[in-house]
């Protein structure tokens, strides 16, 4: 009988536990994927800060003025702004640009551009409607624009005591320290809007009816056509 030494047992045991069962290659590898840390997840992006508002318009008044209104109400206190129209019916926006905050005043002898500073106080005569409003329309739009305009002969007392006749066209913005606004044309008072219906002259030409229309507004609107401006 051959006798198996100790030591060839002890080395055949060491053989058996290191041939022990193996996983597949598959479970390795999902148990190494189960093992490995989790990607840290991408912070959320911050929300943009929304944009600041842009800051008020400078002050470029300093002014106590009264607005005397035809229904007889006023508007009086201290004016901060002035602006004017970009163009005659402020249809292109305001403008505070200094050199046209000026009113062009005639008289028989001469003609010059005055500041508010210089007026003591403003007067507006309101003209007949029937009598003393032009009406017309431009074919520049599509449909066309009508317009119809009141004659209001404007009068000033410049502080220095001389008077003249305003003759621009434009209309006009004041603004009080509490944000109140009053807006007003001088010499004349326009009404315009735009026809709902495409004219031209092959059907027609002008359509007449809309001057009917405009007179009507403008019966309302003289209601509040500001009458006086009295400047301190």
């Amino acid at each position: 009988m051959r006798l198996i030494t100790p030591l060839v047992v002890i080395a055949g045991l060491a053989l058996a536990a290191g041939c022990g069962e193996k996983k597949p290659p598959e479970a390795a590898a999902e148990a190494a994927v189960a093992e490995a840390p989790a990607p840290e997840a991408e912070p959320e992006p911050e929300p943009e800060a929304e944009p600041e508002p842009p800051p008020p318009p400078a002050d470029n008044a300093d002014l106590s003025i009264t607005v005397m209104l035809a229904d007889g109400t006023q508007q009086a206190g201290h004016v901060k702004r002035i602006e004017r129209s970009a163009d005659w019916f402020a249809e292109e926006g305001w403008t505070d640009e200094e050199r046209k905050l000026t009113l062009t005043a005639e008289s028989n002898t001469e003609m010059l551009d005055i500041t508010w500073e210089q007026i003591a106080r403003i007067t507006v005569t309101q003209g007949n409607i029937v009598n003393d409003t032009s009406c017309t329309y431009t074919s520049e739009t599509n449909p066309w624009t009508y317009t119809c305009e009141l004659k209001t002969p404007t009068q000033v007392a410049l502080k220095d005591g001389r008077s003249f006749e305003i003759t621009s066209r434009h209309k006009w913005k004041f603004i009080y320290d509490d944000g109140a606004e009053v807006e007003f044309w001088l010499a004349k008072h326009p009404v315009r809007q735009q026809d709902e219906v495409v004219q031209s002259f092959d059907r027609g030409g002008e359509n007449t009816d809309m001057y009917a229309q405009l007179q009507d507004r403008m019966r309302e609107e003289v209601k509040s056509l500001v009458k006086t401006v009295s400047i301190q």
